[in-house]
């Protein structure tokens, strides 16, 4: 197992407010991880994990150690207890774990699973107790990705939806949270269909909570506190679906096929 001690951090000695010209700085390569790799202390740049496992101390915040940069998984991998100050991308890479993991700040989707189309590389993942909060794009895109299982995860105050299904069928979340996203809190596109969601909480989104406009959806034991804009629905669904035992706020469901 490697350890990792060392930071890359960019100085400016004497920094008053004006910078004195000089060379454009040099970016330096992704650090490729290829074996179960710890890391000890707070990094600044980008890895590229092509397989094994990239995990940091656990932290009682849930917040583990600290990389500035974004993670691309390019193989079969293990990410736990790190806090993404900036994107996790995995690239049709299957069977990739996030556990206790934290990320923030990226400008476009926080954690995007990205397959070709129908193809399906990245199916099968697993995430644990993740937070994605506080980026431009979605907390949670997946692409061309089936089979995926979510827990005891926090998608919240993105610039996009919380979670964005496109052509990604089978997804199961249970135990999560959803809240002060933009767009909305949950959208499954037309071909996200058979979507299976427990025991969620909705709620704040400043778009429609949770939007289907796939068929054959299972939705139980959801709390939909509501949206806060007027207009905005706790659930806009079109197609069959099965609903039970949820309970909604004061915003109303809505029928009909729901915006994109």
């Amino acid at each position: 197992m490697k350890v990792f001690l060392f930071c890359a951090v960019a100085f400016l000695a004497g920094c008053s407010g004006v910078r004195a010209a000089g060379p454009a700085p040099v970016v330096s390569p992704p650090v490729v991880i290829t074996s179960p790799t710890l890391l000890t202390s707070e990094q600044f740049g980008d890895f590229q994990v092509k397989g094994g496992s990239l995990f940091g101390n656990p932290s009682p915040t849930g917040q583990g150690v600290k990389i500035h940069g974004t993670v691309t998984v390019t193989g079969s991998a293990l990410l736990q207890d790190l806090f993404i100050d900036g994107c996790i991308l995995v690239d049709r890479a299957n069977r990739v774990e996030l556990e206790r993991v934290w990320v923030q700040g990226c400008r476009g989707d926080g954690i995007a699973f990205v397959s070709d189309s129908d193809l399906q590389q990245a199916c099968c993942a697993k995430l644990d107790h993740v937070v994605s909060t506080n980026n431009g794009g979605a907390g949670l895109h997946m692409v061309n990705t089936a089979d995926v299982f979510i827990s005891m995860s926090e998608f919240e105050n993105n610039g996009d939806c919380g979670i964005r299904l496109d052509n990604s069928p089978t997804v199961r979340i249970i135990q999560s949270d959803f809240g002060g996203n933009t767009v909305c809190g949950l959208l499954a596109d037309p071909a996200s269909h058979k979507t299976m969601l427990a025991n969620n909480q909705f709620g704040n989104n400043k778009g429609d909570d949770l939007i289907l406009q796939s068929q054959n959806n299972l939705v139980n034991n959801q709390e939909f506190i509501g949206p806060i804009v007027v207009g905005a629905c706790s659930i806009r669904s079109s197609g069959s679906q099965l609903f039970g035992a949820n309970f909604y706020g004061p915003r109303p469901v809505c029928q009909g096929p729901p915006p994109r």
